[in-house]
């Protein structure tokens, strides 16, 4: 890099807040030639103990009308008793305070892809980031009603995808569309254990769980919306014959290429190719199995 004189490169692995700061103001000043008033601002909301220990925060910022959620995070012993969901929602109201229309966040396939739909964040992409992993990035429209963010909450269905000689096993529901085994998340219940449930009803075989795929709403019927979470899933011995129960007429194997001709939700075919690219299976050979 040639620099003016006078000029030097300094790489610092941990550089003082001072001067990260002093980057965001510079690049905000550019920013509101074009933005206008961006009103920056940190938000940072946290659960203590006596000692003042943190047991539970949430840290984001708002910025341009967007609250972005940096990271929330509740101790293990604290967990499952409704805090995140109530220090997202503090987070949520402190946002429109401020004038904020929305919020995005991201999160890993181990950490809350599940939790945040519940709540009406929407997923708009996902990476493989690190590769053994999955990274969501969802948003949300943050609107004040009656000075609280009321949202629409969804049931959950947690559904697999297992492959039997390649071929991607999906159930014939009594509507003729064809999706895949799992069903619906009891209250309290794990949605591992769920599925693990689902598939042992549905199929007759017992199942371990791989990885989550991917979650999205789902318009099941008109008026009538679902929040479909996928994970892929593997046999966990071989010596059982799958079997169809009455919550379906039959199931069948299809291989990849055979998927954009059923009658299949889109998030099922993503899920399933997915699933399909981690398991190194291509297209290949039709299925006629009954």
């Amino acid at each position: 890099m040639d620099l003016p004189a006078g000029l030097r490169l300094c790489i610092e692995d941990e550089p003082a807040v001072a001067d990260i700061d002093s980057i965001g103001m510079a690049l905000d000043h550019y920013n509101r030639e074009h933005l206008g008033d961006t009103r920056y601002s940190r938000c940072g909301v946290f659960v203590r103990n006596a000692q003042g220990e943190i047991m539970a925060g949430l840290v984001g910022s708002t910025y341009a009308g967007w609250l972005f959620v940096a990271m929330l995070w509740v101790h293990a012993e604290l967990r499952r008793q409704g805090i995140g969901s109530a220090l997202l929602a503090v987070a949520e109201r402190r946002a429109i305070a401020r004038g904020c229309h929305s919020a995005m966040l991201d999160t890993f396939s181990f950490q809350g892809p599940a939790f945040y739909p519940r709540f009406g964040y929407r997923l708009y992409g996902a990476l493989d980031y690190p590769p053994s992993h999955r990274r969501y990035f969802f948003w949300k429209p943050l609107s004040a009603e009656d000075g609280s963010n009321l949202v629409k909450l969804f049931p959950v269905s947690v559904k697999g995808v297992l492959f039997e000689q390649n071929r991607a096993v999906l159930l014939e529901n009594e509507r003729g569309e064809w999706e895949l085994p799992g069903g619906r998340l009891d209250p309290g219940e794990n949605p591992p254990a769920c599925l693990a449930r689902e598939v042992a009803e549905e199929l007759g075989i017992e199942v371990t769980i791989d990885t989550i795929l991917d979650s999205w709403v789902y318009e099941v019927l008109p008026g009538r919306d679902v929040l479909i979470v996928t994970y892929g899933v593997r046999r966990s011995r071989d010596d059982d014959d799958l079997r169809v129960s009455n919550e379906h007429r039959r199931y069948k194997l299809f291989a990849l290429d055979e998927l954009n001709e059923l009658p299949l939700a889109e998030g099922y075919r993503r899920s399933i190719r997915a699933f399909a690219a981690r398991c190194g299976i291509g297209d290949g050979s039709r299925s006629d199995r009954q």
